[in-house]
């Protein structure tokens, strides 16, 4: 009898879907809540009216900013040319930039989210090689570590609460030109390097960790919101001269 010949199937690798529900769910509910926001904070800069604490807003955008933030990072094993996505990101984070300067100088954006999330992706891109050959929860592990770290960085110093701390140059401390490495406080639209940048780097080690592992009911959950995150980017852009037009128009009547 001829021998039968067993036939090998090769196994196929995991393949990441181009949209997962869970993170289009989580980006498009933090773009809402940071547009109503900025409506709130464009209401009490041009009309005066302002129904909440300036700081419980503060407090707000900066809590979603960090989903936000994780999600881009998380993100990085999506896109199919981060160093672009990344160049993308920076313009848009410097017409923000420069816009606030001439419409509110006394309220500028020196180096908000879409800039920070644009040197983040840039540098990913180049040192995401060397980053990969670390396993991936010592990575997780070293990236919260750092966070923690470099939380307290501008008020000049570093370190854990009630374990150690450093205190940092007198001459680092303080200086407009350092905002975007966390030496000198920003305003509340600010989000520099330090702590921020780990925080990213946390999402892209989460996101190595779930490479090719988002099927099921992770890409299913809030797949109904894929167009809004899709374009988060041009709504978020988009809104704010809207919010500020409106308020002027009010202002005006």
């Amino acid at each position: 009898m001829p021998r039968k010949t067993e036939i090998e199937i090769p196994e196929q690798e995991p393949v990441t879907p181009e949209r997962v529900g869970v993170i289009d769910l989580i980006r498009t509910v933090c773009l809402i809540w940071t547009l109503l926001i900025l409506l709130l904070r464009q209401l009490d800069l041009v009309l005066g009216l302002s129904p909440f604490p300036a700081r419980l807003l503060e407090g707000i955008q900066t809590a979603l900013a960090a989903p936000v933030v994780l999600i881009s990072g998380i993100s990085c094993y999506f896109s199919r040319d981060n160093l672009k996505r990344g160049v993308l990101l920076l313009a848009a984070g410097w017409l923000v930039s420069f816009s606030t300067a001439w419409v509110t100088p006394v309220h500028p954006v020196r180096f908000g989210i879409l800039t920070l999330l644009g040197v983040s992706c840039i540098l990913f891109y180049f040192a995401g090689p060397v980053l990969e050959r670390l396993p991936v929860f010592l990575s997780c592990l070293l990236f919260a570590l750092l966070i923690a770290v470099t939380l307290p960085v501008s008020t000049g110093r570093l370190g854990l609460d009630g374990v150690f701390a450093v205190a940092l140059p007198s001459a680092l401390t303080g200086q407009a030109l350092l905002t975007p490495f966390g030496l000198c406080a920003g305003g509340p639209d600010d989000f520099p390097l330090l702590p921020w940048l780990f925080v990213f780097l946390l999402g892209t080690a989460i996101g190595r960790w779930r490479d090719g592992r988002w099927g099921g009911f992770l890409t299913r959950l809030g797949d109904w919101t894929s167009p809004i995150s899709r374009h988060a980017l041009p709504l978020y852009l988009i809104a704010q001269p809207i919010f500020y037009g409106v308020c002027l128009l009010f202002l005006y009547l």
